[in-house]
């Protein structure tokens, strides 16, 4: 994922690329005061099952990280699997951070991006959200 501020549009979009640097999605925050109804329409969301042949699963779960309710969602793909984080206390729409692995790699060769938009993210919730993201992606 590529997280960027362009000039002009008022809001932060992140690019999602595959490991072979295929562009498999874009989010745009606030899309809805941003873009036209058309447009909208016709986006396919990650948060529910997508229709494209890239995306061979997307499931969401809750957990809980001191007090407040972190949404999960387990992203697979054809070119790599992510864990994605979302904070409601923070915003509801936009990951604070995410952990993606390529396919065929090992849990070693994750990366993190945070969103800059939330600005700095604790130690504790980095850990927090590592271990949840390493049992969720080495489970048998």
């Amino acid at each position: 994922m590529y997280p960027c501020d362009p000039n002009g549009v008022g809001g932060m979009i992140n690019l999602d690329f595959s490991a072979d640097g295929r562009v498999l999605g874009v989010e745009m925050l606030d899309a809805r005061g941003k873009l036209p109804r058309f447009l909208l329409d016709g986006a396919e969301r990650i948060d529910r099952p997508a229709r494209g042949k890239d995306f061979r699963r997307v499931t969401a779960a809750k957990e809980t990280f001191n007090g407040s309710e972190i949404k999960l969602f387990d992203v697979v793909t054809e070119g790599e699997r992510l864990i994605e984080f979302r904070d409601r206390a923070w915003r509801e729409d936009a990951a604070v951070l995410v952990l993606p692995v390529p396919r065929g790699s090992s849990w070693t060769d994750a990366t993190v991006t945070i969103n800059p938009s939330r600005g700095a993210v604790p130690v504790a919730f980095l850990a927090w959200a590592r271990e949840i993201a390493k049992l969720r992606m080495t489970r048998k």
